[in-house]
This record gives structure tokens, C-alpha cells and sequence, in this order.
């Protein structure tokens, strides 16, 4: 089972990284223990995690695994099935802008 930590605002999953990766292991099918933390008061085994006490934050392989496109192309990778990610012959410049510009702004 993969643990994820992720963020809280009145119950709900208030970060889109943490959603992205919700969604992803939601699609998948992979079983996760989902530790919500509360960022205006970390708890200090989130700063032990993640020393800059970010999330999503997720545990891979006995390592801990931070920024959500890391994450989520780890497991496509590891979990290729079913395929979350657009074929090569059908990715637009459109697409690969879209994916990134939360990351951004």
C-alpha cells in the first residue's frame, strides 16, 4: 500500500498537485493510506518527510517522493496499466502546455 501525504482545507483535499496524484492512484486502482495535513500547522513528522514540509508527498519504494509530475510519472511507469498518459502520436504542443502551466502560475 503506497501512503500519500496531502493538504486540508475543511476536509477536502484543497491542493490541485495532491488532486493530480489523488486521481491518478484513484484511476489505477492502487491502494493508498491517505494522511491529510493541515499546511498552516505541519505536523513534525511532515517536516521529517519533507523538510520544506510541501505536498503531495508519496511513499515509493521505500523512499518518499515529492512534486506531483514526478510522482504521477512514476507511476505510469511502474503501473502502465491502465495508460493515463496520451500516446505519443496524438500529443499536441496544447496538451504538454496544459499539463504544466498549473506548475506555474
Amino acid at each position: 500500500m503506497l501512503s500519500l501525504l496531502g493538504s486540508l482545507r475543511r476536509s477536502l483535499v484543497a491542493s490541485p498537485f495532491c488532486q493530480r496524484v489523488l486521481l491518478t492512484l484513484e484511476e489505477k486502482h492502487l491502494p493508498y493510506d491517505l494522511k491529510l495535513v493541515d499546511l498552516t500547522n505541519k505536523p513534525e513528522y511532515c517536516l521529517k518527510i519533507n523538510a520544506e514540509g510541501k505536498v503531495p508527498v508519496i511513499k515509493l519504494d521505500e523512499k518518499w517522493v515529492s512534486d506531483s509530475d514526478i510522482i504521477t510519472q512514476i507511476l505510469e511507469e511502474k503501473y502502465p496499466i491502465p495508460p493515463l498518459v496520451t500516446p505519443p502520436e496524438k500529443t499536441t504542443v496544447y496538451m504538454y502546455l496544459s499539463s504544466r502551466f498549473p506548475d506555474h502560475y
